[in-house]
């Protein structure tokens, strides 16, 4: 059995248990499913084709990214109480644990410069929670990135040596920490704005860092952050209420109400148009999306839809 570490516990107020960001618990997550949504690309125009449902369990299966290669599918997944992350070979169907430490594992996020490793969320309980770097092999090596970072609920890298991270507090805080390659597990932070959305990920043109402002009264926009100016820029706002969102094919950002797909393209006067609804497959509500890195289809999490009669 590996032995932990495990850092001084955070003193955090009680209303933390009640943000969305608050690391998953068995008991009061909703049982959700991990589909992948093949794509095709005609003439600039995106199709989704029929979702395979990858899990099909009952439980949390969620959290879903791409390996560089685009060959594998990361997700977290919460069996016997315990998450931990899992990595299916998209060709062979074969799932496999990634993860075997006694502490719960969110957030798989390929590392960039280092195909062979990932960064997740480790998740202690008491409110600690801190960003380690794993092996996808599963064996040993895994390194903590930060230790002195916050509570980490989300993270993005911007490239090898920073990242952008959902910091938990009352209000959350969108922060950028850059990594000390002199002192292992040491990295400095520095707060770029509040409350922001779960939902991190680079601009499809380099220019930034985006997330999804929640700070203003009026409405949640898609923002982004120039990590080196610290400049915020907002370019649309989000469909109502909604933080999770992809940036896929053509450079257009997707999100989801209900069973329905929709994207918004960053041009001048576009606006939120539907791509599917999925929900005649039997997909049900969805949250998060991630994109295969050369746009052959889309991997998604949502609950499942009952069926007729039901």
């Amino acid at each position: 059995m590996r032995r932990l570490r495990r850092p001084a516990p955070l003193l955090l107020p009680l209303s933390l248990a009640l943000l969305v960001a608050a690391r998953p618990v068995a008991a009061q997550v909703p049982s959700t499913d991990v589909y992948l949504v093949p794509l095709e690309i005609t003439d600039g125009t995106v199709v989704p084709g029929v979702p395979v449902n990858l899990t099909d369990r009952e439980g949390y299966d969620n959290q879903p990214a791409f390996t560089a290669d685009g060959r594998e599918l990361l997700y977290s997944s919460i069996r016997d109480g315990q998450s931990d992350i899992y990595l299916r070979d998209l060709e062979s169907g074969v799932t496999r644990r990634v993860t075997t430490a006694e502490t719960g594992e969110y957030s798989p996020t390929p590392r960039p410069g280092l195909p062979g490793a990932i960064s997740v969320v480790r998740d202690y309980g008491d409110g600690v929670q801190q960003l380690w770097s794993y092996p996808l092999d599963g064996g040993a090596g895994e390194v903590l990135i930060g230790d002195d970072l916050g509570a980490i609920g989300y993270h993005a890298w911007v490239d090898e040596s920073r990242l952008v991270l959902f910091v938990l507090g009352e209000p959350p805080t969108l922060e950028l920490a850059t990594l000390d390659p002199s002192v292992p597990g040491s990295a400095a932070g520095r707060r770029l704005g509040a409350n922001p959305g779960r939902a991190l990920a680079p601009m499809p043109d380099g220019s930034g860092m985006s997330f999804v402002d929640k700070s203003q009264e009026g409405g949640w926009w898609l923002a982004v952050v120039d990590p080196g100016t610290d400049e915020v820029r907002r370019l649309f706002p989000t469909l109502p209420e909604r933080e999770d969102y992809a940036w896929g094919p053509a450079g257009a950002a997707w999100m989801a109400e209900g069973s329905r797909l929709l994207r918004h393209a960053v041009d001048p006067g576009a606006s939120w148009q539907e791509v599917a609804d999925l929900g005649p497959h039997g997909v049900g509500v969805i949250t998060r999306l991630a994109f295969h890195p050369e746009g052959r289809s889309i991997a998604l999490v949502a609950e499942r839809a009952p069926t007729t009669g039901e």
